[in-house]
């Protein structure tokens, strides 16, 4: 572009700054009103599981809807909000979906995980249970809990699934 040129251009390059500032401003502005999401949602996870922080306490039942209801919220946010995210608590980096606890009717989330890693711990090596019949197992024995919550818990306890715990010696 030359000298003569710019009086011509200078209106088109306004109107070009002016919708790029605007973008600009909406993009800050998003990431604002994300960050300050983010930040009510996890004061309302640290206040609802405080006996967990403070105490070390087992997790309290918590839903995305009882803490979507709390904040305003529709649970697709809530859901959306806590993906991928993490929070760190006494140096260790912890997902933010891990403070969502189904209730498991009067059971013991932690009698029934107990009960979970025994089952694995005791199954035969050569045919692992798969996550559907740790279900099944468990609902005999009287505990009302999900094929994915299994997998939740045996992920939180880094434990393979059946086709990985599979043992091919004698």
């Amino acid at each position: 572009m030359n000298m003569e040129d710019f009086p011509a251009h200078y209106e088109e390059m306004k109107d070009y700054l002016k919708q790029e500032k605007k973008k600009a401003e909406s993009l800050l502005n998003g990431i604002k009103k994300r960050s300050d999401t983010l930040l009510h949602l996890t004061k309302a996870i640290v206040a609802h599981q405080l006996p967990f922080f403070t105490e070390g306490k087992p997790l309290q039942p918590l839903t995305m809807k009882t803490i979507a209801d709390a904040l305003s919220m529709h649970e697709s946010t809530i859901s959306r909000c806590v993906a991928s995210k993490s929070m760190i608590f006494q140096n260790q980096t912890i997902p933010l979906k891990y403070f969502f606890v189904h209730s498991l009717s009067n059971d013991s989330v932690k009698e029934v995980q107990e009960r979970l890693k025994e089952l694995i711990r005791n199954e035969d090596h050569k045919k692992p249970y798969s996550d559907q019949k740790l279900c099944d197992i468990l609902l005999h024995e009287g505990y009302t809990i999900s094929r994915r919550t299994i997998a939740k818990y045996r992920d939180e306890f880094k434990i393979p699934s059946a086709a990985k715990r599979k043992s091919y010696e004698s």
